[in-house]
């Protein structure tokens, strides 16, 4: 996104378009609840996880193999303790006491394939003691691992030889301990993504496909981002190529989201180094939106869990440094609508997702049969509003989403014919509860 400006304050426009009646499809999303979609990505001791509460109950960690191993891969690791002493059972076992559902990107990015003693026995034999530690049949601190995060450093045949190692440690260690991928891609691998077809031989030992996606729309050096339905960036279109090769492929198996989110730094003026002319930031309303409309968007293209990258960050302009929900441990405004979101549709799961043009409505039931529609525009982050005519039965004010703790001013519908009611949709979500 370009260097953002002050959002400004424009009132309703009321503008004349035909009754928005969306047609109906057949439903797409899996039967999952939000509460068990929504997952955040964060890092080993830093997560405090009773600043979260009400936000997510699901985390990803990035778990680092090398503080387990070492320089020393052939001596195992002292688990429940890694060799730089940080306890696991402290670790995982409170975030699990806290109530929250925890699985771990095992990640080597530290650890190059040259410097394992012994590459395939060593990473087998570490995956066998950890999933046995730490998988459902032990511990039950973890419900699955990814065997790696973004290994681009490794070839794809040392990838593989890793990938096939740890697998089958895993298996032997824990059955009920979940395998999932590392980032991956329908096509070539990358420097931080791997091909499916290199799991082809594999796919006895892959649960779970994984990818990280970002609506990015260049790279090097301005790497500028824009909004999740922008036919510009390859944001939902990545997804849809994953979901594919795994219909065509791995039919049945889950596809996560394990990375996306928006940089909402509050000052650009610190850029250096590679990211001098760095673009990728948006404001924190931006982030807000964009993430809220991320969920029913991904649900929609049958991805069963997504997680937000990131829990916290230091306000730094640069990519992936002012991604977290939180800012030097304060709420952002992503943080607030997304803890509305989930007090709104915590327990719902979407039905639908149908689009009008940039108009967009995703219906969410709940378990007592009361619905709600989220309404937004397809577009770039405002506090602009269109007003739009409606045909469903409103059963009470709709709730915009909220920036900060303060509780949102309800929109009253306002009626414009049998059956039909005009409420101001636009970018950031509009959450009306409707009569079934």
């Amino acid at each position: 996104m370009p260097v953002p400006c002050l959002i400004r304050r424009l009132a309703c426009l009321a503008v004349i378009f035909p009754p928005l009646a969306f047609a109906a499809k057949p439903p797409t999303p899996p039967p999952v609840t939000l509460n068990d979609f929504l997952g955040l990505c964060v890092h080993t001791v830093q997560f405090k996880p009773e600043r979260y509460a009400g936000v997510t109950t699901v985390v990803r960690d990035y778990h680092p193999i090398g503080w387990d191993l070492a320089d020393d891969t052939a001596t195992p690791a002292p688990l429940p303790f890694a060799k730089n002493r940080v306890s696991w059972e402290h670790l995982y076992g409170n975030w699990r006491k806290a109530g929250y559902r925890v699985h771990a990107s095992l990640m080597f990015h530290n650890l190059p394939a040259g410097k394992w003693k012994n590459l395939e026995a060593d990473s087998r034999a570490y995956a066998r003691a950890f999933a046995a530690m730490a998988g459902p049949s032990g511990r039950d601190w973890l419900e699955a691992v990814e065997i790696g995060n973004e290994p681009g450093h490794y070839s794809d045949a040392d990838y593989a030889r890793v990938f096939d190692a740890m697998s089958r440690g895993i298996r032997e260690g824990d059955t009920q301990l979940k395998i999932a991928t590392c980032n991956v891609t329908a096509g070539k691998s990358g420097a931080y993504e791997k091909s499916l077809e290199l799991f082809r031989p594999f796919l006895d030992r892959v649960d779970i496909l994984t990818v990280h996606t970002y609506a990015q729309t260049a790279g090097w050096p301005t790497w500028p981002r824009t909004f999740p339905e922008d036919p510009a960036t390859p944001y939902l279109r990545d997804v849809r190529a994953v979901i594919a090769w795994r219909d065509a492929h791995a039919p049945g198996k889950p596809v996560w989201v394990t990375e996306f989110g928006w940089d909402s730094p509050t000052s650009l003026a610190a850029r250096k180094g590679d990211f001098a002319k760095w673009e990728g930031n948006v404001t924190d309303s931006a982030q807000a939106a964009y993430l809220i409309r991320s969920i029913p968007l991904f649900l929609n293209e049958g991805v069963e869990r997504a997680h937000i990258y990131f829990f916290d960050d230091k306000d730094e302009p640069q990519m992936h440094a002012a991604a977290g929900i939180m800012r030097h441990g304060k709420p952002k405004p992503s943080w607030h609508a997304l803890r509305q979101l989930q007090t709104l549709l915590g327990d719902a799961r979407l039905e639908r997702l149908d689009r009008d043009g940039i108009f967009h409505s995703a219906r969410w039931r709940k378990p007592d049969g009361t619905a709600w529609l989220m309404l937004w525009t397809a577009e770039a982050d405002s506090a602009t509003t269109t007003a739009r005519t409606l045909r469903v039965t409103p059963a009470g004010d709709a709730l915009p989403m909220t920036l900060d703790a303060s509780p949102p001013a309800p929109v009253r519908p306002q009626p414009a014919g049998p059956g039909q009611w005009t409420l101001p949709i636009g970018p950031r979500p509009l959450f009306l509860p409707v009569k079934s």
